[in-house]
């Protein structure tokens, strides 16, 4: 008990309100203990207003962790004091309901598990819903999902991953990423936290920013992040520490069109990871991926050089990659911005 009060306390990370809990547990359970309430009344505000942002999303840049950490400060919180913020499972589960994927499974952003089941099961919405301070947007119907990422606050299971997206569509997954891989150090780990694990356009070379004792982000944080547009929804980011990135997204009918740019010309590379089984094939302007499960396609537009198609990994169980490709655009010295349209073909079953 004196260590988790003392010395090997920790402030501002999901392992915060593991000891809040621990101790919140020992207050109740073993009363003779001398542990202040008032302490953790306050450590307990601390962590909640660090772990969820203001539509009660949780920080940690992986939505798998929405599945406990708001359910666990509801219960410290009843704990202490008898009572918990009834808007906070309100927000939790609005937020749950738009980020499922059409199976049931939370999407793999950050450091969430592979094919980890999303419980209970929320009535999915349909439409567009932006979470502007958590950094989350997403656009969903009957036959799609997509789902874009664009937020820091927090560099707990922080990857290099601002304006990356997933997309679900027809029963299938046409984008996805290098996932989590595991905590464990080595290349796998350190791959599926980089620029190029995920479906960005990026700096090569740069150095990127994951940490928010950072002068850049201290400085830059107010401006970094997702902000909602008349036509879908806007990203803005500083992690790469040579430039700006932005990528604004528009939803239309049967088409979803990204438009990045860079403030400065530079080594600039977009990928998108594809499942290992689509037929990708390249044509001057644009790139097709066929399904020969299902026969759906899905036509990429774009105004760069053709792309190459190269092997790429994707997390399919903890510590475990599978096989998948990359669609890797190269922009030409000069160019500051490029624009990619996706034309989804889904068949009616």
């Amino acid at each position: 008990m004196d260590r988790l009060l003392g010395d090997v306390a920790v402030s501002h990370h999901n392992h915060a309100l593991d000891q809040i809990y621990a101790l919140t547990l020992a207050k109740r359970y073993l009363p003779f203990l001398d542990i202040p309430e008032d302490v953790l009344a306050v450590r307990l505000e601390v962590e909640r207003c660090h772990l969820l942002s203001r539509e009660g999303v949780v920080t940690e840049n992986s939505p798998g962790y929405q599945s406990w950490i708001p359910a666990r400060i509801a219960e410290c919180q009843r704990l202490l004091t008898g009572a918990t913020d009834t808007a906070l499972p309100a927000q939790s589960d609005e937020f749950t309901a738009w980020i499922t994927r059409p199976d049931g499974t939370w999407p793999e952003f950050g450091d969430t598990a592979p094919g980890k089941p999303v419980e209970p099961l929320h009535a999915a919405p349909t439409g567009r819903r932006v979470f502007t301070h958590a950094g989350y947007a997403v656009q969903r119907d009957a036959d799609s999902h997509f789902a874009i990422k664009c937020g820091f606050l927090s560099h707990a299971h922080r990857h290099a991953d601002d304006g990356t997206f997933l997309l679900h569509a027809g029963g299938e997954d046409w984008f996805i990423e290098a996932g989590m891989f595991g905590y464990a150090r080595g290349w796998e780990r350190e791959h599926a936290r980089s620029p190029q694990g995920h479906n960005i356009s990026y700096r090569a070379g740069a150095n990127v920013i994951r940490s928010t004792t950072s002068r850049r982000w201290q400085r830059r944080h107010t401006r970094w992040g997702m902000t909602e547009t008349d036509a879908g929804v806007a990203c803005r980011s500083f992690m790469f520490d040579d430039a700006v990135y932005e990528r604004r997204v528009a939803f239309l009918p049967g088409r979803i069109v990204l438009y990045d740019a860079f403030d400065a010309p530079g080594t600039i590379r977009t990928r998108f990871h594809v499942p290992a089984d689509r037929h990708v094939h390249v044509e001057p302007g644009t790139v097709t991926l066929t399904s020969a499960a299902t026969g759906n396609r899905l036509v990429l537009r774009h105004d760069l050089p053709p792309p190459e198609v190269v092997a790429a990994h994707h997390t399919v169980a903890y510590l475990q990659y599978g096989p998948c490709q990359a669609v890797e655009f190269a922009w030409p010295a000069t160019r500051t911005s490029a624009s990619f349209a996706l034309d989804l073909h889904i068949r009616r079953q």
